[in-house]
């Protein structure tokens, strides 16, 4: 909520410009010359024109000149001669600093001679100084590189504060600096050459010519000049008959008043780029001085400039008023305005403008508006609202706001001289649904332009059946704390009740700066009920040892210097089961929870890390890694060009962990292992053919239990050394044509471009020994794509309109061609061994038998697309994996999807519960339509006809009523033999405040099937 919207728009009706300063350059004075010394620890530099350099400082930037010194964690400087009449073997630049983060300033006595215009930017976090020194430039660093860095984010930042104003250059000599003499005959005044008027962002200083005689004459501050800006006139005309009529007084004072009766229409140009204000009102009343500018009776119903000329005191405004800037309306019933101490009050305010990111627009309404002072704004009794009702159906009120708004006085550097912090403070802050109160806070202290000022982010009720009946709450933590919230840091509190498990409580950090992030999450709960983590009898009603658990999670990433980036990770959970049961999305979407710390530098065409894994959690299967490395260069260009390098190194102190009570015995134990593959390519051209033929070689080292799996799983002699040869060729090519009379309205083609690319892998290899076999490769592929134009003739654009993937691949020494053998494989094309870590223990990798692949995409207009993939076992003669799906939007009230996901190879078998499923075949159908303005469904089901039974039925009402969504879901899950209701609501286009499950709140946008 930014109260001072309302109010500039409010006090801009009668606002007259003032004219800006300036002063000559004639008027300058002289000022001491100096040297500007630079130093960081990283320097890139650009110079886009002659005589105008750009320097980026990041790390540890200092900056030192005639006392003067500055020092920030980055820096962007732009430095650029200045032509003036100097005394001969000087020079003299101007220069202009952007400093970023931990900004430090401290001035001597002497620097009052460089005369530097410092404003502080994002309350003090950064600053910009503009000054001209006169002397030499050193810029040293320990890393020095030359690039286009006008992309990088520092660059862009310090470039948006270079924003041109009307100026003229002026040099302000404070007292008691220590300034060289000027020339006899001058009288303090200079000439130069340069007259620009419009400088970025400061007015430089120009020195005067210097000498080193002495001289009487006084150092005199220069006169500031105005500069006269067109001020636009206000104008008034009267709306309907009669006319209304305005008459003027002059009270005894002086003061000029000015009375209009009678509805009228008022009108007020405020900028040259075309900003206009309306208003309508009954009466009015204008204070001005200026006789000059009276409207006479016979003026009244016409458009002619009224006032044009008047300086406006004070304006009373009254009845009926309606104000309008674009898309944003005021309603009110009385307006005071005193413009001589910019202050304001308007009775019964009603604000209303739209949200475009959310789609919705939003009301304001106060019983009291007032502006205090330039950037301190107050309102009492404040509702805000998406709805235009009287009484809405979901509101925020306070009994009082104050705004305190300091845009303004940072766009003015010069009369910025501390720091001022844009916030809001609501007192009694209430959230109601309807006249019922559903939250309520005392007081709310937050930031201008950020997420609502509620503490509640999220609330959801609901019933599972391993749950029972839920309460979950999600709280923004620093609001809720009232603490000032960090930049880049989103910190969330979670508090939640399960009927049968208890209560629980955690946290959730997410941080981002310009060069790290991270995350901290923790969550304890006392714990009284059963996991249950599927149907079988060993995954459901799982008792927890302890009633007490929890979860911790730390991770972080930092951009070092020099390429380096560091990840540190630490991970905790109470017990095997905690974390699939209570964050289940979370495990089986997210990375594995881990402690570790991995270093990494990445530079060119190669890259080092290095990795520390320990193990903490004693029920966890772990490998560990104490330490490990890694070294990878691809690419390389090797004999002058005639060939390409690619190297793949590891090496490591390994130690295998187990559970607890699960370890064979004399397993634990500690090991080496390194493996380094080398590879080089000869790329050449045959017509319009790329041709690949490469030799590789990998070598293996694994001194514990080693190489022991055979290619097929079956077990072979323990090998802790082994060697593999490979041998190549990779080939493709690559041709097209365009035809642009195929034109259909039904398929909405207009015109066809058909690109095709075949291409053949053969890879060869010869292995030291069984343990490390590998399967002789042989892969030839077709991929096609057909792309059109769509769209109106004035915008016409290319989408794929099909593509069409088709890749056959066989092996030597297939797998087992029983119904347990392996799945569906696709190949790799730039490497189509199994990695040695990999195979290690296991054959689980890589393409075993022969197969032919598609992939199929057809895009049959803007609302329809058919997609599918499939793979086909050539030795079986057997489809083993099978995808097919169709969307679609039926406009204006449906959309739907309908898919069959089918896998021959997946076995499901419990001897417990009786049941050896084989296959999977199953059936997805997903529904939502729009049945009125105020109902809509939502309905999703999966079907296995291997299994023979239902998986997953979900169906949602949900119910629109003007400005908010009232939806409840019923959900079973026979996978994991359980059930829930959820009860959700939330406000249009406000997915914050939502009450409940935020799933289907894509389906009440406010442009959603418009």
């Amino acid at each position: 909520m930014r109260n001072s919207v309302i109010l500039a728009m409010v006090l801009a009706i009668f606002s007259c410009t003032t004219a800006s300063h300036a002063v000559t350059a004639q008027q300058a004075r002289a000022f001491a010359g100096q040297d500007l010394h630079m130093n960081g620890l990283e320097l890139a530099t650009f110079s886009a024109q002659s005589g105008k350099h750009t320097l980026l400082y990041k790390g540890q930037f200092s900056l030192s000149a005639a006392g003067n010194s500055y020092s920030s964690d980055n820096a962007v400087i732009w430095i650029e001669s200045a032509s003036s009449a100097l005394t001969q073997a000087s020079s003299m630049y101007r220069v202009r600093v952007f400093l970023d983060g931990n900004v430090k300033v401290a001035k001597g006595k002497r620097g009052k001679t460089l005369d530097a215009r410092d404003s502080l930017i994002d309350c003090g976090d950064s600053l910009m100084s503009g000054f001209v020194v006169r002397g030499e430039v050193f810029a040293t660093a320990e890393n020095r590189s030359e690039a286009d860095f006008t992309s990088d984010e520092l660059y862009v930042k310090a470039a948006s504060y270079l924003k041109p104003i009307r100026v003229a250059q002026a040099s302000r000599v404070q007292p008691g600096a220590i300034v060289p003499s000027l020339q006899k005959g001058n009288s303090g005044e200079i000439e130069d050459g340069n007259t620009e008027e419009d400088e970025p962002f400061f007015a430089w200083a120009v020195p005067p010519k210097l000498t080193n005689e002495p001289t009487s004459q006084p150092l005199q501050q220069p006169q500031v000049q105005e500069e006269v800006q067109y001020k636009y006139p206000v104008n008034i005309a009267g709306i309907w008959e009669p006319s209304p009529k305005i008459e003027k007084t002059t009270l005894p004072d002086g003061t000029s008043v000015a009375t209009v009766v009678g509805r009228f229409y008022l009108w007020h140009r405020l900028d040259d780029e075309g900003g206009l204000i309306e208003f309508q009102a009954d009466n009015a009343v204008i204070f001005f001085t200026d006789d000059e500018a009276v409207a006479s009776e016979e003026k009244v119903g016409a458009t002619d400039e009224l006032l044009s000329s008047a300086d406006i005191k004070a304006v009373y405004v009254q009845g009926n008023i309606v104000m309008a800037e674009g898309e944003r309306t005021i309603r009110a019933d009385e307006i005071l305005y005193n413009v001589a101490d910019n202050q304001a009050l308007v009775i019964n305010a009603e604000m209303r403008t739209f949200d475009d990111a959310r789609g919705v627009p939003v009301y304001l309404r106060a019983d009291k508006l007032m502006r205090v002072s330039e950037c301190i704004f107050h309102a009492n009794d404040v509702t805000i609202t998406s709805d235009e009702f009287y009484m809405p159906q979901v509101s925020a009120t306070a009994s009082s706001v104050v705004v305190i708004d300091s845009s303004n006085l940072e766009n003015r550097a010069a009369k910025l001289d501390k720091k001022v912090e844009s916030c809001v403070i609501m007192e009694d802050m209430r959230l109601k649904l309807g006249k019922c109160t559903i939250f309520r806070w005392p007081k709310l202290v937050s930031k201008l332009g950020e997420r609502p000022d509620l503490p509640i982010k999220r609330v959801r009720i609901g019933s599972r059946k391993s749950f029972g009946t839920s309460l979950e709450t999600d709280w923004y933590l620093n609001r809720l704390m009232g603490w000032r919230e960090t930049p880049g840091v989103d910190s969330t509190l979670a508090v939640d009740y399960y009927s049968k498990r208890g209560p629980g409580a955690g946290f959730d950090i997410d941080y981002k700066t310009e060069d790290s992030y991270g995350e901290m999450v923790g969550y304890i709960v006392r714990d009284s009920g059963e996991d249950r983590l599927g149907r079988s009898s060993g995954r459901k009603d799982l008792d927890p040892e302890n009633d007490l658990r929890g979860r911790a999670t730390f991770r972080h990433r930092e951009y070092l210097p020099y390429g380096w980036q560091m990840t540190l990770e630490a991970g905790y959970l109470s017990d095997a089961h905690f974390y699939e049961s209570f964050y289940r999305d979370e495990f089986t979407t997210s990375k594995a929870t881990e402690t570790l710390a991995h270093f990494k530098r990445l530079k060119n065409n190669w890259a080092f890390s290095w990795l520390v894994k320990g193990r903490i959690n004693d029920f966890q299967e772990q490998l560990e890694e104490l330490p490990s490395a890694q070294f990878h260069m691809v690419g390389q260009d090797v004999f002058g060009g005639l060939m390409t390098y690619y190297t793949h190194n590891m090496a490591g102190h390994l130690k295998q962990r187990y559970a607890d009570g699960a370890a064979p015995s004399g397993s634990q134990h500690s090991f080496t292992f390194a493996s380094s593959r080398h590879e080089l390519d000869m790329p050449l051209m045959w017509g319009k053919s790329k041709i690949v033929p490469y030799v590789a070689g990998t070598f293996g080292l694994d001194d514990g239990d080693g190489f022991a799996a055979g290619l097929n799983g079956e077990s072979v002699d323990n090998q802790s050394k082994v060697w593999l040869g490979e041998i190549g060729v990779r080939a493709s090519t690559q041709f097209w044509k365009i035809n642009p009379t195929v034109k259909s309205r039904l398929w909405d083609v207009n015109g066809i471009r058909h690109t095709v690319r075949p291409h053949f892998e053969a890879t060869f290899y010869e292995e030291s020994d069984d343990a490390i076999e590998m399967r002789d490769t042989f892969n030839i592929g077709l991929a096609q794509r057909w792309q059109t134009k769509r769209g109106s003739s004035d915008g016409l654009r290319t989408v794929d309109w099909m593509r069409f993937n088709v890749d056959a691949t066989w092996v030597n020494d297939s797998a087992s061609a029983d119904n347990s053998g392996p799945g569906p494989d696709k190949y790799i094309f730039n490497d189509s061994s199994i990695p040695l870590f990999d195979r290690r223990t296991t054959d689980g990798y890589g393409i075993r038998r022969n197969s032919i692949n598609t992939d199929y995409f057809w895009l049959i207009s803007d609302t329809y697309a058919l997609m599918s993939d499939l793979n086909y076992d050539m030795q079986s003669g057997e489809v083993t994996q099978f995808n097919f799906g169709v969307t679609r939007y039926c406009w204006p009230n449906m959309s739907w999807y309908v898919g069959n996901r089918y896998l021959k190879r997946v076995v499901s078998s419990s001897v417990a519960d009786g049941f050896h499923e084989q296959g999977s075949n199953a059936l997805n159908v997903g529904v939502s339509y729009k049945v009125s303005p105020r109902y809509t469904v939502v309905f999703n089901q999966e079907y296995n006809f291997d299994y023979g039974k239902n998986v997953r039925s979900e169906v949602a009402l949900i119910r629109r009523y003007h400005r908010i969504f009232y939806g409840i879901a019923i959900s079973t899950d026979q996978s994991l033999d359980s059930s829930s209701i959820v009860f959700s609501i939330w406000p249009e286009g406000v997915k914050d405040l939502s009450f409940g499950s935020r799933k289907y709140y894509g389906l009440s946008r406010a442009n959603y099937y418009e």
